[in-house]
């Protein structure tokens, strides 16, 4: 009997050190509590993507080496023995807003120390003019020269949040990521005080038809400019948790000056609806994405504003409501399509967000619908979602990057981590009207 107890611990404790990190991420959810395994015909949707995710969890994570000091995450639990190459849909590499919505994930996980330690990697890169590569594994930068989107100020605060802990942002860590802010300012500004992205790649949305349809760094994204209104709110709180009242006040009004701006500049009055822009004549890029519902998120749209968007556009079937989640190009966009992959002519082939379903922005979606007052329609969302993935998890043994908007099927990518970690919690935000990324 001594001799099974022993056995016992020493199962247990090599369990605790098997990955090599710490206690702490390793605790348990707090909104959805881990339920023993049956067999997945016979679990509910949420039960199936809550274990598909919490086994997730335990390969995305990375130890520190080379360019990165600490632990950090990837998008993918990639299965043994298969390809390690990002164009074939295995991505070991760090990405920026990859890392800040997984980093949601886990603080809901009781982890959100390793959601401060991919911070860090990414700062710890930061040049002194700001600039932060956007990918990085333990060799090398990838994507060289994109800007990491602004989503390094949010992610620490939220992380400072979720650990009650913002001693860390102290000195240095807070000039470079009040840097990464000036890096947008000093080299991304249009003449009209709007943001542009370098390119559709860099702004993650990969072959995006608004971005693809201009000459680098000549688009002002609506995603961008709203990314940086939340940015700009977030190094405001942390400057306020730091005793930095001026700089607080600073920053809070550059945010607003922005949501102004974007409610100005790009809300079209005629399609209302909201368009990035043509830097170069400021004229609207008239392509219905998910992008348009971004200032939702954002939470920047005046409500009589609100309500059209979302009546006109978004809960039409003939533009955005699917029967599988919300694609990522209008089905009545003339050049959607559900292909596996997307090509950008004289570079090489990308994910393809030209009408496939993406989790990413079914979950910012969502969140943009709930807090605006739309419940009923978030939980739909979350619900089509859950589905969607608890379909092919069964099926495939996995989730994939993104689906078929018409028929739901899985089209590229698969054991994909990432954001497809917020899954499981959907159903359980959008019934309890709960938003971890909100910005208070």
């Amino acid at each position: 009997m001594k001799k099974k107890i022993l056995i016992y611990c020493f199962a247990f404790y090599f369990s605790l050190f098997s990955l090599n990190f710490p206690l702490y991420y390793k605790q348990p959810c707090v909104l959805l509590a881990s339920a023993s395994f049956a067999s997945p015909e016979k679990e509910s949707d949420e039960e199936v993507v809550h274990h598909y995710v919490e086994e997730t969890l335990q390969h995305v994570v990375r130890p520190p080496k080379g360019l990165l000091p600490y632990p950090y995450v990837i998008p993918s639990a990639p299965a043994p023995g298969s390809s390690t190459n990002r164009e074939m849909g295995t991505y070991l590499q760090m990405y920026d807003w990859d890392s800040f919505f997984e980093g949601v994930r886990l603080s809901l996980d009781g982890k959100a120390m390793l959601w401060k330690d991919t911070i860090l990697d990414f700062l710890a890169q930061t040049q002194p003019n700001g600039y932060t590569p956007r990918t990085i594994d333990p060799h090398r930068y990838w994507d060289f020269p994109d800007q990491c989107k602004p989503f390094l100020c949010q992610g620490a605060y939220l992380a400072s949040k979720s650990l009650n802990d913002f001693s860390w942002l102290k000195g240095e860590t807070y000039k470079k990521l009040a840097s990464t802010l000036r890096y947008w300012e000093t080299h991304r500004l249009g003449a009209d005080g709007l943001y542009v992205w370098h390119n559709a790649v860099e702004s993650g949305v990969d072959n995006s038809l608004a971005d693809l349809s201009a000459p680098p760094m000549t688009v002002e994204g609506v995603d961008l400019n709203c990314y940086l209104v939340r940015e700009y709110q977030a190094l405001s709180l942390i400057a306020e948790k730091l005793g930095k009242h001026h700089d607080a006040k600073i920053y809070q009004e550059k945010g607003d000056r922005l949501a102004k701006l974007i409610n100005e500049e790009m809300w079209d009055p005629k399609d209302q609806i909201y368009y990035s822009l043509d830097s170069r004549t400021g004229k609207p890029i008239r392509i219905k994405d998910w992008t348009c519902f971004v200032p939702l998120w954002a939470g920047i749209v005046p409500k009589n504003r609100a309500k059209i968007l979302i009546e006109k556009h978004l809960l039409n079937p003939k533009e955005f409501w699917g029967n599988y989640g919300i694609p990522s190009l209008a089905f009545d966009e003339v050049l959607h399509n559900d292909a596996k992959r997307g090509f950008i002519p004289g570079y090489h082939t990308v994910s393809n967000w030209q009408g496939p379903v993406w989790i990413v922005a079914n979950y910012i979606i969502m969140q943009g619908l709930l807090r605006y007052g739309y419940q009923k329609e978030a939980e739909v969302i979350a619900n089509q979602i859950v589905k969607l993935v608890a379909d092919d998890v069964r099926k495939s043994g996995g989730a994939h990057e993104n689906y078929d908007s018409k028929t739901g099927e899985p089209l590229w990518a698969d054991n994909f981590g990432s954001w497809d970690l917020l899954v499981d919690q959907m159903q359980t935000e959008s019934r309890q009207n709960f938003d971890p990324t909100a910005l208070k």
